[in-house]
């Protein structure tokens, strides 16, 4: 989804270039690659591995996502949560 979030075409017609640019999502390529890095992290999954999957204008902000993440403690005091179900009101 980070990869998809923002698109850059450059096409050439007969008499002059032409840009076409858009966002395909409600959020950000930092906010995808932000929320992909927690995600990660929370499966405790190797976050190196998403990278050579990552378009590479994304990898230095990935690493820098992973860095201040990690930083933070968050991804501990998430894991910390405790899931319970709602109680049904009948």
């Amino acid at each position: 989804m980070a990869n998809a979030a923002y698109n850059f075409q450059q096409f050439t017609d007969v008499d002059s270039p032409r840009f076409e640019y858009g966002c395909n999502s409600y959020l950000s390529e930092s906010e995808h690659v932000y929320a992909l890095v927690v995600f990660l992290q929370l499966q405790n999954a190797s976050v190196e591995s998403a990278l050579p999957h990552l378009k590479s204008n994304l990898n230095k902000l990935f690493k820098k996502a992973e860095n201040e993440i990690s930083k933070t403690g968050m991804i501990k005091s998430l894991l910390a949560v405790k899931y319970e179900p709602a109680q049904s009101l009948t």
